[in-house]
Order: C-alpha cells, then structure tokens, then sequence
C-alpha cells in the first residue's frame, strides 16, 4: 500500500531529524587543603549514659582516647571538645541549669576542673579520662536527645559551638533514647505518642547548626548496642540495656557512625574519629555534576571512586568527600574535573 509505506518514511525522516544532543562545557574546581577550602576546626559533645551499668563502657572509651585523638593530631585538625550526660534532661524540669552544664568528671572518679578540652589542653589524656568517666549514679531514664538540646541551649555553655566548625555528638548508652515533655518515664514504649521523634531532634540540630539542604554542618555518631547478639552480651551482666534503634536513626539521618559497645573499642574510636575527619574535610562544588564525570586527581595523582579508600560524592551538599589514606594532607592540590548535569 502506497500510504504507508508514505507513512513509514515520513517517521523514519523524523527519528532521523530528532534534536541534537548537546553536552555541557565541563568544570574545574581546584582546591588546595586549607582553612579557606574547608573546616578545620570540629567542636565535639560527648554525650555519656551516666546510669547504673555504664561504668566498664565507660573505662573502655577512657583507655582508648589514644585511638580517637590521634588522627587529629596528625592533621593539625583544631578540635574541642565538651562533656554532658543522658541525663542532663533534668534541668528542664527542676529549673536546676547546673544539671545540663558542660560537665568535668564526677564526684566518685573525680574532676578535672577543665570541662572543655581543645589541643592547647595540658595532660589532655589525663583530663580526657576524667571528663569521660561520669560515674554510674545518674537516672535510669536514659533521655540523650533532650539532654542534647538542653545542654546546648543552656546559657551558661554559650560561646561552645563556632560558626565554621563542624559539630559532631557522640553518645554512648546501652539504652535508648526516650525524650518526651513529662517528667515520668516511658522507658521501652516506642509506641507511645508522648514520645518525641527522630526528626524532631534533627530539626532541632539543623537549625541550632545553621545547616541548609545544600550544607549540613554537624553529624551524630552513636557507640551503643547494635544488635540482638550485642544486648544478650551485655544483658547477662545487668538488666535495663536496650537495641539503640532511635540512635541509628539519627546516625544514619546525619552521616555520622554506628559503633557496637560490644566491639572493640579502640577500632570504633578510630571510625569515629576517621569519620569527623572526613567530614570535616568535604570540598564543595561550585555546580552539581554528572557523577559519572568526576575525575579527581590530589598533587597530580589520580585518585579512585572508593568509600574506603578514596573520594565519594555527597549529593546532600554537592561535595566530595575523601576516605581511608587518601584524606588530602595539609597543602595538597586537588583538583576535580566534571561535566555539570544541568546549564546555568
């Protein structure tokens, strides 16, 4: 038939004619490792379950600051860092403000008198071990994220956190967190509508950090019981420990790291800590690129797509992280060639 084989030419015609592809000009971001480029300086609140059966985790976290500290060290990384406890909360029920101050140690293992701890600090291990140890007579009514809030709103800790630090919350339980606005405990009634959710407190944390969609400027890490295994471990020795399920919540929602307080703890410092670094060592890009384009080279050296060894990109502020040895040294030239994903 004459009509269509008409028909058949006219839509070969036109899906040979169809718009020509375009590609964009690519970019070049050239950045050196320095303040200017990045955040050197990391401001870090420790978070300590000061409850019954926390004194040997605690004890772990002391004899292993080595693990955490010294990656900040060797990368000149200015840092500070402070101290509250899960049941800092209580302030906002007694009106007491002195129970959500930054805190020093404790009466049973002692005080250092320096509740603030940055690199200038002398004896830092020592002052380290005792603002760790918070002693084991705090409540039984582990409440991390209220005591979070309230520790950092409370006056008499202002000044703490700077405005181009990163900020990073580190708790340690082997409870959960139960945050609700009564005084009374809802410990273990996840379903309870009193209970306050994840997202309010990661609200709470973007706004208190200024952070936007495009830069977030604090990350959350958790050292807690990760698993069934984990909880029948530490239950046989005591009673009252919980799976940190609202924990890993947070963590997984701010970047930050899940750390078992079944593991050993010298290796969960050091992810802990690796991970802060990276952080706080993210380059961010001028446009958004076609990740399949990002070539990146440090001093001329071709680095790999790795989250263990490498450079990943972070969508959530268009950046490139480094991971593992490949963390830019103080100096370093990188460079990161990509094609943008949309025009201008």
């Amino acid at each position: 038939n004459l009509r269509i084989k008409y028909l058949a030419l006219a839509i070969f015609w036109l899906a040979g004619c169809s718009s020509p592809q375009f590609s964009l000009a690519p970019e070049k971001n050239v950045f050196q490792q320095n303040a200017n480029n990045h955040s050197k300086s990391v401001d870090i609140l420790w978070v300590i379950d000061n409850s019954q059966s926390m004194q040997t985790s605690q004890s772990n976290i002391a004899s292993n600051f080595n693990a955490f500290i010294e990656g900040f060290i060797n990368r000149g990384l200015q840092f500070r860092m402070a101290f509250t406890t899960t049941d800092a909360y209580l302030s906002q029920f007694s009106g007491n403000s002195a129970q959500s101050i930054f805190r020093d140690g404790s009466d049973a293992f002692g005080h250092s008198g320096i509740p603030i701890i940055d690199n200038n600090t002398v004896n830092m291990k020592d002052v380290f071990i005792k603002n760790i140890m918070q002693g084991i007579s705090g409540a039984g009514d582990e409440r991390a994220f209220q005591s979070i809030k309230e520790t950092l709103i409370n006056p008499l800790n202002a000044g703490f956190l700077r405005q181009d630090s990163l900020f990073s919350v580190i708790i340690v339980s082997d409870e959960d967190d139960f945050s609700h606005d009564a005084p009374e405990a809802i410990g273990g009634q996840y379903s309870n509508p009193a209970l306050h959710t994840v997202d309010k407190y990661v609200s709470f944390l973007d706004s208190f950090t200024f952070s936007t969609a495009q830069k977030r400027n604090y990350s959350v890490s958790a050292i807690s019981i990760l698993d069934q295994a984990c909880f029948d471990i530490l239950h046989a020795n005591s009673t009252g420990q919980k799976i940190g399920l609202r924990y890993m919540d947070i963590v997984n929602k701010s970047g930050g790291i899940k750390a078992s307080l079944c593991g050993n703890f010298a290796t969960e410092l050091n992810k802990i800590s690796g991970r802060i670094i990276e952080l706080a060592n993210q380059f961010f890009l001028n446009r958004t690129p076609r990740v399949e384009t990002i070539v990146i080279t440090i001093n001329g050296k071709k680095i790999n797509e790795s989250s263990l060894d490498g450079w990943t990109y972070n969508p959530e502020n268009n950046s490139i992280i480094f991971h593992g040895t490949n963390v830019p040294d103080e100096g370093a030239v990188i460079t990161v060639d990509f094609e943008p994903s949309t025009a201008r």
